[in-house]
């Protein structure tokens, strides 16, 4: 029965962690925490009572319970792991929300050299001759020109609707 019931326990740990191997770094900190918390709760958690138990259950038969702790330490171990991507995926995305803040500097001289040319500001980040890369979390579309002002957004990775905005007449990046 044990050695029916260890490939089954391995099974359903590769299946919970299957979300973090596809592409863990490219999810949002928020959705990766969800997918985190789903199967820690419906599979890690399980599978740590039941390999107690079973655990529990060898050292009152006086055996030596090898094969419960193997599931328990390896799912205490998977825990651990994402637990580890959740963490180290927001620290990815603190730096990427500190780089797409960065830009507003980067931009700004460009802009104001339009202006100067133009009188105006440009409709988009595409009429410029020339502007830096965008950011990871920037694109074309995170740029709008307000009359005497230009404003520069993008949603924020940890939140379902937050955006951070700059505006060209504060110079601060507000979350709202």
């Amino acid at each position: 029965m044990e050695r029916l019931l260890q490939p089954l326990y391995v099974g359903l740990l590769l299946m919970a962690l299957l979300p973090y191997a596809i592409g863990a770094w490219m999810l949002d900190p928020f959705v990766l925490a969800i997918l985190l918390f789903v199967p820690l709760v419906w599979i890690g958690l399980p599978i740590l009572f039941f390999g107690s138990i079973a655990a529990l259950l060898q050292v009152l038969r006086g055996r030596t319970p090898k094969w419960p702790l193997r599931i328990v330490a390896g799912a205490a171990f998977f825990g651990m792991l994402g637990f580890g991507a959740v963490y180290l995926n927001g620290k990815v995305y603190d730096h990427r929300v500190t780089a797409a803040k960065r830009y507003a500097n980067e931009v700004a001289p460009l802009l104001e050299a339009y202006r100067n040319l133009h009188g105006r500001y440009p409709e988009t980040l595409g009429d410029l001759p020339s502007f830096p890369p965008l950011p990871w979390l920037l694109d074309k579309a995170s740029y709008r020109a307000e009359g005497e002002a230009w404003v520069l957004f993008f949603p924020n990775p940890d939140g379902w609707i937050d955006i951070w905005q700059y505006d060209s007449r504060t110079g601060v990046w507000v979350l709202s």
